[in-house]
Formats: C-alpha cells, structure tokens, sequence
C-alpha cells in the first residue's frame, strides 16, 4: 500500500481536474450552484485535500495529520483530536459490524475506503460549520450550505478517488 506521503504527492498532481470542471461548467451555462460548488471544490481539493483522506480512519498519527500539525501550530492539535474521534467510532462501528475483526477494523474496511467514507468524512468535516447554520437558514440562504456540502464532497471524492486508485496499484 503507499504510505501518507505518496499519497498526497499524487493528489498535488490532481489539483487542475476540477478548477477545469468548473471553467467548462461556465462555458456550458450550467446552474450557478454548479459553478460555485465546483469552484468551491477546486479550493477544497487544495486546502481540504492536504488534511483529509481515507486514512484518518487509523488510531494514530497519520500523515495528513502530521501536516496539520506542522501547518497549524496548536490549532492542529485540535485536529487530531477531532480526526481521532472520527477514528475511534469508525473503528467500534466496523468492530461492531464485524466482529471477526481486530483493533483497528476500520482501516481500509468498506466504511472508510469507499465513498460511503467519502459521504461521511464529508458530514465529519462539516459538523464544526453546523453552529452557522441556523443563521444561514433564517436569512434563506440554503444556498450557502448546499453549495458548502457539495464543494466538500467533490473535493474529497477526487481526493478519495486518488486515493483508492493508488491503494488498488499497490494490491497488484
């Protein structure tokens, strides 16, 4: 399997798929939250991409991690924190689930290597912004979380995507 490292070295290389996305969407006349939450996607994919991957589903420090520490200071202690929350449920639900399996069930387990895990670091990412929503909802701006959602899971899907792919080379 590659490692954090050859992971993310590969996802840099992907940064210009949706920025082009969301050019060929403003060509094409599509529906302005389409070109939004693909222009959203495209800094996601930058920002977001560097800190979240399927392999935050391990309990310890990953790579992504790491980078946030080094990148965030203190702040990025913060994220481990929240990571590592993430981590301990997915590994008791997959435990749960499977029984059969050992400490660390959830790494690379169909719930966190999958875009079920796609749909759900999505959500896991997002519950911090939730405290702004009733705001954004009492001034009709559905928009703003619509756009928010869908720009965070076509970031991380292209991320995951990458991901995926790399750890299928490997397994050949």
């Amino acid at each position: 399997m590659a490692d954090g490292k050859t992971h993310y070295e590969v996802h840099k290389k992907f940064w210009i798929v949706l920025p082009l996305a969301a050019l060929i969407s403003l060509y094409a006349q599509a529906h302005w939250e389409i070109q939004f939450s693909l222009f959203a996607a495209s800094i996601l994919y930058v920002t977001l991409g560097r800190y979240v991957d399927p392999d935050l589903d391990m309990i310890q420090i990953t790579a992504s991690e790491g980078r946030a520490m080094n990148d965030f200071g203190p702040f990025g202690y913060l994220f481990i924190v929240w990571w590592s929350l993430y981590a301990i449920i997915m590994n008791a639900i997959v435990k749960a689930l499977e029984p059969r399996k050992g400490w660390l069930a959830a790494h690379r387990s169909w719930l966190t290597h999958s875009y079920i895990g796609t749909a759900i670091r999505t959500a896991w990412s997002l519950i911090p912004l939730s405290p702004f929503a009733p705001a954004l909802i009492e001034h009709e701006m559905f928009y703003v979380i619509r756009v928010a959602v869908f720009g965070t899971f076509l970031a991380l899907f292209l991320t995951d995507t990458v991901h995926f792919v790399l750890d299928r080379k490997e397994n050949d």
